[in-house]
């Protein structure tokens, strides 16, 4: 939209002509009182505009929010909102590549790609609840176990005490040789 006299549109529909004043109106340029402005006063205002350094930087300003919103305008399925951002430029070409790959455009590949990471997030949170709920029900199992059988160590040794040593494994006769010989020694000395 150049509301400049050198660049002058044959016409201008309704909706473009009462856009245009409400716009320059936010921007101080036509009077709050004026509700609807001509296509020559316009056009007036325009080349006033374009006399300025101020002046074409609200014009530039101009043609950029109606492209967005006749963009918006255009959107015929509802269920589609317009974005502005920015992409690198390897990541862009990419975007297109695949898009000329499947015969669609950069913004239904864009919506492609987001929908299937959003199905593979689901998958894999639903087999990580899978894991964690088994993972429960094993840890579960073992403190049963675990109390079962302290239970029967206990029936078998009336007199023995359960002794954990932190950081011990198979080799506890090894690297805990004293502590056990110690326990050793004060269990058989109760006999």
């Amino acid at each position: 939209m150049d509301l400049g006299a050198a660049t002058r549109p044959p016409s201008f529909n309704p909706k473009q002509l009462k856009w245009a004043h409400k716009y320059l109106q936010r921007k101080g340029e036509i009077d709050l009182i004026d509700h609807s402005s001509t296509i020559d006063k316009l056009h007036q205002i325009g080349e006033e505009l374009e006399r300025s350094r101020t002046g074409a930087l609200i014009l530039g300003q101009m043609r950029g929010a109606w492209r967005q919103a006749k963009c918006k305008d255009s959107d015929k399925d509802k269920d589609r909102k317009t974005y502005a951002f920015k992409l690198e430029i390897d990541v862009k070409e990419e975007l297109t590549r695949l898009a000329k790959k499947k015969k669609i455009t950069a913004a239904d590949m864009l919506s492609r790609l987001i929908s299937a990471e959003l199905d593979a997030h689901a998958r894999f949170e639903e087999k990580l609840n899978e894991a964690k709920k088994t993972h429960k029900e094993l840890l579960s199992d073992s403190r049963n176990n675990t109390a079962h059988y302290r239970q029967r160590l206990a029936q078998l040794l009336p007199r023995a005490e359960l002794h954990v040593f932190p950081g011990a494994d198979h080799s506890l006769g090894f690297t805990h040789a004293a502590e056990v010989t110690m326990l050793i020694e004060r269990h058989l000395a109760c006999w």
